[in-house]
């Protein structure tokens, strides 16, 4: 038979048991709003009964319960849910980092808009059709070169736009290289203290919770792979695509250890744990494959440059075409009348570029050429209006049919630092802007798409994660009650077994006194 003190045991038990219970309960409400956290159930288990089964044991109906123990504190998550949300979450990444720059290279274009860059070329082209009207009309004259001053520091001013927001998203990368770094030193300390308690039967639940946090944050900015180690730690590999489309994996955490990631020009280094030297994500021969990371570096070095790279080839062809049909006419002598003087260049030939372009600074209103070469009196108008249907003639050269610039990598791929290939569009410098106002407004819809699209599962990812790993306040209040009455029962139980052990030692061996 058991202990007349085995009721006591039992109800001591049952309230630590309890106790555990509403403390585990009282943390998941204390922590209902912290980021991360994940809450918690105490496992309750009945301890062994008596009588143990052996030959000397006395024959009894049964085993007799011994009470019951806080068995474990476990941590409601999913593990799955974890990676399907770090799945979505380097979506979310990339294509948020690419809208951002779509978005803000459509303010810099300013298209379609009144007073835009396509009204200001419009203003340009206009006013040699108005010469042309007025060919000796020295304040027509006058327009034609303040509108192309204006045209000329428009391209400057929207060039350079850009050539800061790809600075700006250089500054990104580097930001978030250093974001990385930050984050592997963190998974990398926790994955040492977590080592200290774990061999010792603990369960460092909290710890667990930082941890995942991390790797939340870190699943954004690029695509990893987490594998469990032992003692409860964690490596983290950085996926990685190589030349040819062959995937590869870069260290970022192992087990205690962690990678180091640094800036390198434009490129991100990283250093495995153990490596000797550093690998180099160069866009060339390797890159990134996912995540905040991938959407940078697509947009600084395909999506911006191509831009640029549009507008670089349009105020050349610009400058070229109009040189070439102005040097073909003729200007004003000085006594007003359209004699036989060979005309110069329009804008400066040194141009290369959108950044560079303007109209020569010797240029004089006498000096425009509106006349063909050999023509005579004040009312010829012909050259004026070459000029004027380059706006909508498809453009030729003389030895490529069309507009040709440089097109670096695709929108959708890489590699982004390699010179490009040529491309070559078959229209006029009208249709030209057009079409990049039209590109640019498909790409920023697709990219915007693919984002909320990508908002959209990440959300419902994580409202399934919630419904696991989430605290709600109604369930743990309901949870408190019932481990509230519990612990009053074992309590209560305490009182009983007093009693009984009073009676048994104060009431009992009185006889015959």
């Amino acid at each position: 038979m058991p202990s007349a003190f085995s009721g006591l045991e039992i109800a001591k038990r049952a309230l630590y048991a309890q106790q555990a219970a509403l403390h585990t309960t009282g943390h998941n409400i204390a922590n209902a709003n912290t980021e991360g956290y994940t809450r918690q159930r105490v496992n309750m288990e009945a301890t062994t009964p008596y009588p143990y089964p052996s030959l000397t044991n006395d024959r009894q109906a049964g085993q007799m319960g011994t009470g019951v123990i806080a068995d474990s504190i476990q941590r409601l998550r999913e593990r799955f849910l974890d990676l399907q949300y770090r799945g979505e979450y380097k979506k979310v990444g990339q294509y948020t980092a690419q809208a951002d720059a779509l978005e803000k290279i459509e303010i810099i274009l300013n298209e379609p808009q009144d007073k835009g860059f396509q009204y200001v070329m419009n203003e340009f082209w206009n006013s040699w059709q108005k010469l042309s009207e007025r060919p000796e009309d020295p304040s027509v004259r006058e327009v034609v070169i303040e509108k192309a001053k204006t045209m000329t520091q428009m391209f400057n001013f929207t060039y350079q736009e850009l050539e800061m927001l790809q600075n700006d998203f250089n500054m990104q990368v580097e930001t978030r290289a250093n974001d990385i770094q930050s984050y592997v030193k963190q998974i990398a300390d926790l994955n040492k203290q977590i080592a200290d308690v774990v061999p010792h039967g603990y369960t460092p639940n909290d710890l667990y919770d930082q941890r995942d946090l991390l790797l939340d944050k870190l699943s954004k900015l690029v695509e990893i792979d987490v594998t469990q180690s032992t003692d409860g730690m964690v490596n983290v590999d950085m996926k990685i695509e190589n030349a040819g489309g062959t995937l590869g994996t870069l260290s970022l955490v192992k087990d205690k250890e962690y990678a180091v990631v640094e800036m390198a020009g434009k490129n991100v280094t990283v250093k495995p744990p153990g490596a000797a030297t550093a690998t180099e994500i160069n866009g060339e021969d390797r890159w990134f494959t996912g995540g905040e990371m991938k959407g940078l570096v697509i947009s600084r070095d395909i999506t911006i440059q191509n831009y640029m790279n549009r507008l670089d080839a349009l105020a050349a062809h610009i400058v070229k075409a109009v040189n070439d049909i102005h040097k073909q006419g003729q200007k004003l002598d000085p006594s007003g009348t359209n004699g036989l003087n060979n005309a110069g260049d329009f804008f400066d030939p040194a141009t290369t570029g959108a950044k560079n372009m303007k109209v020569l600074d010797s240029l004089k209103p006498d000096d425009l050429a509106a006349a063909v070469a050999g023509a005579e009196g004040t009312g010829n108008n012909e050259n004026a209006l070459k000029i004027y249907e380059l706006k909508t003639k498809p453009y030729n050269d003389g030895t490529t049919s069309g507009i040709t610039w440089n097109q670096v990598g695709t929108n959708d791929g890489f590699p982004v630092n390699a010179s490009g290939t040529n491309k070559t569009e078959n229209s006029s410098f009208d249709q030209f802007f057009r079409q990049v106002v039209a590109t640019l407004g498909i790409q920023t819809e697709e990219t915007q798409r693919l984002r909320d699209s990508s908002n959209i599962l990440l959300g419902s990812v994580d409202a399934q994660r919630q419904s696991v790993s989430g605290v709600s306040l109604d369930e743990e209040m309901s949870n408190m009650i019932k481990f509230q009455h519990a612990y009053n029962a074992a309590a209560r139980t305490i009182t009983a077994v007093d009693e009984m052990l009073d009676k048994i030692i104060n009431g009992m061996g009185l006889v015959g006194r």
